[in-house]
């Protein structure tokens, strides 16, 4: 499961965090990928953006950085 919600909520976020995405065409039975980036991101507790990192970051670069 992914992100959800209007097409304009979904392209507000994105802009926000500078992320891209793409919808690509559903397919027969109206499935469909959404290519995007690998950007994670830590949160802290008042939904605030602290870290971010790619998939390639390993554990040990998060748990020193939090």
């Amino acid at each position: 499961m992914a992100l959800t919600g209007s097409d304009l909520a979904i392209k507000t976020l994105a802009q926000r965090y500078r992320v891209a995405y793409q919808d690509e065409k559903p397919r027969a039975d109206g499935s469909y990928d959404v290519p995007d980036s690998s950007a994670i991101y830590i949160f802290d507790g008042k939904g605030q953006a602290r870290l971010i990192g790619t998939d390639s970051d390993s554990v040990s670069a998060f748990v020193h950085d939090l």
